[in-house]
């Protein structure tokens, strides 16, 4: 009879190398689906990144200030995007065939599967974060120069040196 101290014990240590191992062999398994994924999760974010640069196309022709936040997504698009773009140039020539192609690199596929599964989780993430963009920008404060010419001309250096100038030939 098993020891009653040890049984939950026992219990977690087999839940524990039965998850790691189906989670292992499920990068095998399902090689295929997880590049098809990733491909349709870096189309997503190309399609939002496009819609977000939009309206900061919008905002920058109105004289608006972008939000720092938003540059910064703008950049780790472009980043994630670069590597999906290279990760997956590198699948495509990688040799996932052994022995002349008779069989299946496993070692090619598993590595490719879990960095596929790795971008695909920073794709969600910054699809995830762009749902929090209601607003890209902000006005931008009237220019120091505008609110100066609303007073007095007298604000302006050049103005006084004409205006010297003026009284000196007047006189």
């Amino acid at each position: 009879m098993a020891d009653p101290f040890l049984s939950p014990f026992a219990e977690k240590f087999v839940d524990c190398v039965y998850n790691a191992g189906s989670r292992q062999l499920g990068y095998l398994l399902h090689y295929d689906y997880n590049i098809r994924k990733l491909r349709r999760r870096a189309q997503d974010l190309a399609t939002k990144r496009e819609r977000l640069q939009g309206k900061i196309d919008d905002a920058q022709t109105r004289g608006d200030i972008i939000f720092d936040d938003v540059k910064q997504w703008i950049a780790d698009v472009d980043s994630i995007t670069l590597e999906v773009e290279t990760f997956l140039d590198n699948e495509n020539r990688a040799n996932k065939k052994c022995l002349k192609g008779w069989c299946i690199n496993f070692s090619s596929c598993y590595r490719f599967s879990k960095e596929a599964q790795k971008k695909m989780e920073e794709i969600s993430l910054l699809l995830a974060k762009v749902g929090e963009f209601e607003t890209v920008s902000h006005p931008d404060p009237t220019p120091r120069s505008l609110s100066l010419a609303k007073g007095s001309s007298d604000a302006y250096e050049s103005r006084k040196s004409l205006k010297k100038q003026k009284s000196l030939s007047n006189e």
